[in-house]
Parts: structure tokens; C-alpha cells; sequence
């Protein structure tokens, strides 16, 4: 389904009522696509501004009831992105959260390896 199908009148923003936003969980995203979506008078023009910050987002529409009535999905990565549960999510940043803490350097094995042999040794 083309992307000008949706469209408003002048200095009206475009509506997101119906429209399915993914990831769903990021905020950052979610935040992008209201603002751009409150300066943009069609989909075509909203794809255009989200991509200048988010190169692979894309609108796209699916048909799935019998009456032909399109839901729209926003996509940041071109395509439905499914996230980590919000537990396993908080458990990886507890992780980071803790090796940082320990003072333990996160940029890479090889340098991690070599820095904790140089230690060993003092």
C-alpha cells in the first residue's frame, strides 16, 4: 500500500492512532516518530524525517481484516524487531552494571587478557 494513501490537511500533524510503533520499547524511537509525525502532513514525509536518524526505518501496511482496512507498522530497523523480555533486559544491564563496577575493561578479550596479565604480574 503506498505511503501518500495517508495524508493530512495543512498544519495538521499526522495521526498515530492505529498505527503500531517497533520496537515498542524504545523510547528514544517512540519520542522520534510523535515529534516527526506532529511536523509531517503524509507517511512519506514522516518515513523521510525518521530516517534521517534512524537510516533503516520504514512504514509499511498490513490488510488483515476482510473489510480492507490497513494497519500501519513502523519499523526503526526496516523490518518487526523483537526485544529481549524486560527481565532478561535488566539482568544484562545489571551484568554490565557490575563488571563496570568491578573495574574490569569492556573493549575487547585481547586487551582484557593482556591487562589483567600486566596486573597479575604487579
Amino acid at each position: 500500500m503506498p505511503l501518500h494513501d495517508a495524508s493530512t490537511g495543512p498544519g495538521e500533524g499526522l495521526p498515530l492512532e492505529g498505527m503500531t510503533i517497533n520496537p515498542a520499547t524504545d523510547h528514544r524511537f517512540a519520542a522520534a516518530v510523535r515529534r516527526a509525525a506532529d511536523a509531517s502532513r503524509s507517511l512519506a514525509e514522516l518515513e523521510g524525517r525518521l530516517r534521517r536518524f534512524f537510516p533503516r526505518a520504514c512504514i509499511r501496511a498490513q490488510v488483515s481484516d476482510g473489510r480492507g482496512i490497513p494497519t500501519w507498522f513502523i519499523y526503526r530497523d526496516g523490518a518487526w524487531t523483537s526485544e529481549p523480555p524486560a527481565p532478561t533486559r535488566r539482568r544484562l544491564a545489571m551484568s554490565v552494571g557490575a563488571v563496570l563496577r568491578a573495574g574490569i575493561p569492556i573493549d575487547g578479550p585481547a586487551r582484557t587478557e593482556r591487562r589483567v596479565k600486566v596486573a597479575a604480574k604487579h
